[in-house]
């Protein structure tokens, strides 16, 4: 180790102005330690881009100019509590180049501070704060452990972080795409630059000035455990959510976007603890992923003109409240347990289906082109409180047994079941649901494994109308306390009825015209 003196001069790369011990001999290098420690005869000036194994400062009374150059720590690097006072410069960078502890004992690096170890662990000892900029060299992974770093200036990075370091920017400057966690937390000015990619946190505690934002891409990728997400009600760009960690995704405030696309995966999205909720809103597009579970209170909400994509199982609440916009259907949609609602707003459904997997239907305007009601998670509930109309297929799946409830019902085209041993349950009279169908009825069950269509009420009938003129194959299908007599009468070959009105056993008669010439 080599500890200065400046016995000579105020040169760094003058062996006399060091003292040396242990292993170390003359100037600092990539295996020689740098020790700033006491009263030495004179200052020390860089003058030139500089290199050292490990670097501490102790009781150090005197400074170090850096200019614009850069010194290269190799291991472990050591302030000491008044160390803003001891570094001068106007751009110089300290640079942490290998794996190392950094211990701050409370002291301030005044100028700037970069990352560039892409192989090992830098590990904060205690809380860091950086007054300069902070970056990391291009490329590569960052392993930074412990406690908080934070950055007063700008904060740029294209590497990935990881670690368990939280990151804060307190000063004014701007952050260019950096892959790690981040908070603001400032009265100054920050300003988003570029893709910002975000790993377990990002929090907007207070700022000033915030700009850029709005038309930045947000991009989280979420890593195993929780991961917070409070931007206090702000507004953002496009937010994506990707991985393949199934991690928990908390949103602790609501948040507004212009397109918002989860991730594909069994993930967890949360809102804040009960009695708080939180909402995200999306301007534009809206691509939904698998939701593990939820806390319930999170919600989605669509607000203008965009398309609404669910090729995985929507399970948070979602509210289409677009005002005189358009928002349109992706050709497959699947809808878990949740509620859908209708606000405002033209939707179109195009030609698609929509998948149930047990969903709440409040979506008065809505028509449907095709709907299937699946489960592959056993027998679902559909509510129903505003009409659900059908312009075309009403399609009971392979899997799961549908029961319809709530206050209103369902028209439908054509009525399709085609997988034996389903069960259609219907909400009863008196729930003043009803529910009909305008052209086909095609329920096909097999011997010993019938279709049954029945009321969830024991005592009282479901009202079930096939109109007048519609075309009906119906086998093996059993009827219990089935109100059929608003349309045409119900005709059920192998069936067996119980309870049910305007419904007869066996096929359908035909009618033969017959005309008589006297």
């Amino acid at each position: 180790m080599s500890t200065w003196t400046g016995a000579v001069s105020t040169d760094w790369n003058n062996a006399a102005n060091w003292t040396t011990g242990g292993t170390g001999t003359g100037v600092p290098s990539a295996t020689v330690d740098a020790i700033f420690s006491g009263t030495p005869t004179r200052p020390c000036v860089l003058g030139a881009n500089r290199t050292c194994r490990a670097l501490t400062f102790t009781g150090y009374t005197s400074t170090v100019d850096f200019a614009t150059f850069t010194l290269t720590a190799n291991n472990n690097i050591t302030f000491q509590a008044d160390q803003s006072s001891r570094i001068i410069g106007t751009t110089g960078i300290l640079i942490s180049g290998a794996t190392g502890t950094i211990t701050s004992n409370g002291g301030t690096w005044p100028l700037n501070y970069r990352i560039n170890n892409f192989v090992g662990t830098v590990t904060l000892a205690d809380n860091m704060v950086v007054s300069g900029n902070f970056s990391t060299g291009a490329g590569g992974t960052v392993t930074v452990n412990g406690n908080t770093l934070s950055i007063g200036g700008n904060f740029t990075g294209s590497t990935t972080f990881v670690g368990t370091t939280n990151f804060i920017m307190n000063g004014t400057g701007t952050i260019t795409t950096c892959n790690t966690n981040i908070e603001f937390n400032t009265a100054g000015t920050i300003t988003v630059s570029g893709n910002l990619y975000i790993l377990r946190r990002f929090v907007i505690t207070a700022v000033g000035t915030l700009t850029g934002l709005s038309t930045s891409n947000i991009i989280f990728e979420g890593v195993a455990g929780t991961n917070t997400i409070n931007l206090g009600g702000r507004t953002i760009g496009n937010l994506t959510l990707t991985t393949a960690a199934a991690p928990t995704y908390q949103f602790l405030s609501d948040l507004y976007c212009t397109s918002f696309v989860m991730s594909n995966g069994t993930n967890t999205y949360n809102g804040p603890t009960a009695p708080s909720t939180a909402k995200i809103y999306a301007s534009a597009n809206l691509t939904t992923g698998t939701v593990g579970s939820t806390n319930g209170t999170l919600s989605l909400e669509m607000t203008g003109t965009g398309t609404f994509t669910a090729t995985n199982t929507l399970g948070l609440p979602l509210t289409f409240n677009s005002g005189v916009n358009t928002i349109t259907f992706a050709a497959t949609c699947n809808i878990g347990a949740t509620t859908l609602t209708r606000t405002s707003g033209v939707i179109n459904t195009g030609v698609g289906t929509v998948n149930l997997f047990g969903t709440t239907l409040n979506t008065p305007g809505i028509i449907y082109y095709n709907i299937t009601v699946n489960s592959s998670a056993g027998d679902s509930t559909i509510t129903i409180n505003s009409l659900a109309s059908m312009s075309n297929n009403l399609t009971v799946g392979a899997t799961g047994n549908p029961t319809f409830t709530g206050s209103a019902g369902w028209t439908c085209a054509n009525l399709i079941c085609s997988n034996s041993g389903r069960s259609i349950t219907l909400a009863n009279i008196s729930s003043g649901a009803s529910y009909r169908t305008t052209t086909n009825a095609q329920l096909s069950g097999v011997n010993g494994n019938p279709i049954l269509m029945t009321s969830n009420n024991a005592t009282t009938r479901s009202l079930w109308t096939l109109d007048n003129g519609s075309v009906q194959s119906l086998a093996y299908v059993n009827g219990t306390r089935i109100d059929s007599s608003q349309g045409q009468t119900i005709w059920s070959f192998g069936g067996f009825l119980t309870d049910t009105v305007n419904w007869g056993t066996g096929s359908q008669p035909l009618t033969v015209a017959n005309t008589f010439v006297c």
